[in-house]
């Protein structure tokens, strides 16, 4: 009976991974790369989970629908390896005419809080307290990094 049981449990196992496969191969294939651009960091700067040091990078935004949150990809511009995958949190509208990766410093590191894309009109927020500006005493200083488009 416990012999069943155990390979019923491996049965399941295999299909709940092969099942998580096939959707996470539909979902990339269906992902859209909305945007990519090149932006230089002067200091080391925390992203998500991700602390990326000064240097330049390519990011990448792929969406899954037109309106929806966006996972950036960041890669090393000389090398083209990544480095990061940053999920937003929220998308919001009304970018400005540039696009910029907006940061904070927090504690006693930047923080990127925002990335502004001008060409999707849209704002993908990483840190919503930063973004509205609620901690602004504790941030201290700002600073907009400039993102130009990158070739493909």
């Amino acid at each position: 009976m416990k012999l069943m049981t155990r390979i019923d449990a491996t049965k399941i196992g295999w299909f709940a991974t092969v099942l998580l496969a096939i959707c996470l191969s539909a979902s990339s294939a269906n992902a859209q790369s909305t945007f990519r651009g090149k932006f230089t960091l002067h200091h080391e700067t925390s992203w998500g989970e991700t602390v990326l040091p000064a240097g330049d990078y390519v990011v990448t935004l792929d969406r899954i629908n037109s309106n929806g949150p966006a996972i950036a990809r960041i890669r090393n511009a000389a090398t083209g390896k990544p480095v990061a995958m940053v999920l937003s949190a929220n998308v919001d509208t009304g970018a400005e005419s540039v696009s910029a990766l907006l940061t904070a410093f927090q504690g006693k590191h930047w923080v990127v809080y925002s990335l502004q894309v001008a060409k999707l009109g849209q704002v993908f927020v990483y840190d919503r307290t930063l973004a509205n500006g609620r901690a602004t005493e504790e941030a201290g200083k700002t600073q907009v990094v400039p993102v130009t488009v990158a070739e493909k």
